[in-house]
C-alpha cells in the first residue's frame, strides 16, 4: 500500500476543524501529543474555554486528537481520539463530560487523517474503549466495533438496577468492547417499540424516555444513552432489516441527529433477536441519515457510514 504523507506534525499543532458524520456535527481539536490531552482533562479552566467556544454553535461533540500518525509502527495507532461534551461539561465535576468512544466520530477523524495529514485508506485510532480499526470504503468508512455485550457481569459498571418497563415495552442493555481483558463501551439502553413508526414519531419518544432514563444515576452510574427503534422491513432479497432509530446521548443531552456507538447497538440485537447470519445487513435510519451494522463469522460487528468535512 502506497502513503503519501500530506502533513507532518509538529510539537506547535493546535488546529480547530469542522466535520460531520451522519448528522452529527464536531470539532475536530487537533493537539500535538499526548500530554497536552492530558493537560486539557485535568483542566477545568481549559475546558471552559472550549465550552464558551463551541458550546452553543451547533456542536455535537469536540474530538481531541493527539499523536504522530507517522509513529504508528511504534506505538501501533495513528493517533488517540478523546471524546469532549460540551454540553455535559460542569466546572465542579469536569471529569463527567468526556465519553469512552463516538462511532460516528472516529469516521469524521479518520477522514481528517486521509485529507491533511496521511492519505491511505486503514488506520487504527485509540480510544477510550480500545483501538478501533478504520477502513476507507469509497465514500465510506468501515469502523470495526468489536464484541457485543449484554452479560449482566459487564454491564455491572454501568447497570446498577434494572427500571420498570417503558410503554409496555421491555428495555434491553449492551455495548460494543474491543477484547475482553479490557471490557468498556458506550453503554446503550434500548426500547424496541411497534413497527412502522416514523422516524419522527421515534425521536419524539426517544427524547421522553431520554430525559427519564439517561439521566437516572441511581440505577445508571456513568448515565446511559437511551435509544428507541422500531422495525421498518426486512429485505430478504438483498439480507437487510430495516430500522428506524432515535439516540439521547448521556453527556449531550438530547437526541442527536444519529449516534454511530447507538446504531451498532441497535444492530447486534437485532442480529441476535433474529438470528441472522453474516450474510445480512442492519440499517439503521436515524433523523440524519443511515447507518449500515454488519457482523462477520467470528461475531464482530461493523459500523459503516459517512464522514464530511464541513467549510
Amino acid at each position: 500500500m502506497s502513503i503519501q504523507t500530506l502533513a507532518t506534525c509538529k510539537n506547535s499543532m493546535e488546529t480547530f476543524s469542522r466535520y460531520s458524520a451522519c448528522g452529527n456535527r464536531f470539532i475536530i481539536y487537533r493537539l500535538p501529543d499526548e500530554g497536552a490531552v492530558l493537560e486539557l482533562r485535568s483542566s477545568a479552566v481549559l475546558q471552559r474555554k472550549l465550552v464558551k467556544q463551541w458550546g452553543a454553535d451547533g456542536i455535537d461533540s469536540i474530538l481531541v486528537v493527539s499523536g504522530n500518525p507517522h509513529n504508528y509502527a511504534r506505538v501501533g495507532y495513528h493517533l488517540t481520539m478523546d471524546v469532549f461534551e460540551p454540553h455535559a461539561f460542569d466546572g465542579a465535576s469536569p471529569e463527567h463530560a468526556w465519553s469512552t468512544m463516538c462511532g460516528n466520530g472516529v469516521r469524521a477523524v479518520a477522514l481528517y487523517l486521509y485529507e491533511n495529514e496521511l492519505r491511505q485508506e486503514r488506520y487504527k485510532i485509540r480510544t477510550g474503549a480500545g483501538t478501533q480499526e478504520i477502513v476507507r470504503q469509497g465514500e465510506n468508512w468501515c469502523v470495526s466495533m468489536r464484541y457485543f455485550t449484554q452479560r449482566r457481569k459487564d454491564l455491572m459498571r454501568y447497570v446498577n438496577r434494572l427500571p420498570n418497563p417503558i410503554d409496555r415495552n421491555q428495555i434491553q442493555f449492551g455495548f460494543h468492547f474491543h477484547n475482553h481483558s479490557n471490557i468498556d463501551g458506550e453503554p446503550h439502553a434500548v426500547i424496541f417499540v411497534r413497527p412502522n413508526l416514523s422516524i419522527n414519531n421515534i425521536k419524539a419518544r426517544a427524547q421522553r424516555h431520554g430525559r427519564i432514563l439517561t439521566h437516572d444515576i441511581s440505577r445508571f452510574p456513568y448515565e446511559i444513552n437511551t435509544n428507541v427503534a422500531s422495525f421498518i422491513r426486512k429485505d430478504a432479497r438483498y439480507c437487510e432489516y430495516h430500522i428506524n432509530a432515535a439516540t439521547y446521548e448521556r453527556c449531550v443531552y438530547y437526541v442527536t441527529e444519529s449516534c454511530g456507538t447507538g446504531a451498532a447497538a441497535v444492530g447486534a440485537l437485532v442480529f441476535l433477536s433474529e438470528q441472522l447470519d453474516d450474510k445480512w445487513s442492519v440499517l439503521v435510519h436515524m433523523p440524519g441519515g443511515i447507518l449500515r451494522v454488519q457482523r462477520n463469522a467470528q461475531n464482530q460487528y461493523f459500523l459503516i457510514g459517512p464522514a464530511q468535512r464541513e467549510a
